[in-house]
């Protein structure tokens, strides 16, 4: 009896565990830039083909100009009730 409620409790543990793996899972997007701002601490993109402009804090200089194919992970969030894209990552794709 005891081992049954022990092995019942790791399995709720397990798919407990999946289900917030699951919640941080970002699937890498695709676009081609239309606009980009960078400033001192934030650059702001957007895409031909997405409606959310793209934002990310960084103080590096972005090798990024318009008409360049990206690849990136990130967050949607809502700031000033406008929707964006906070992004993790970011990668330029081949020329």
């Amino acid at each position: 009896m005891r081992t049954e409620r022990i092995l019942f409790f790791l399995a709720i543990l397990g798919i407990f565990i999946l289900l917030i793996s699951i919640n941080f899972t970002k699937d890498p997007q695709v676009g081609k830039i239309n606009t980009i701002q960078q400033s001192e601490k934030r650059t702001m993109i957007t895409l031909d083909d997405h409606e959310t402009p793209l934002i990310i804090f960084t103080e590096k200089y972005l090798d990024l100009e318009k008409g360049d194919a990206i690849q990136f992970e990130g967050k949607e969030e809502t700031y000033r009730n406008q929707k964006q894209i906070i992004v993790d990552k970011i990668y330029k794709l081949g020329t």
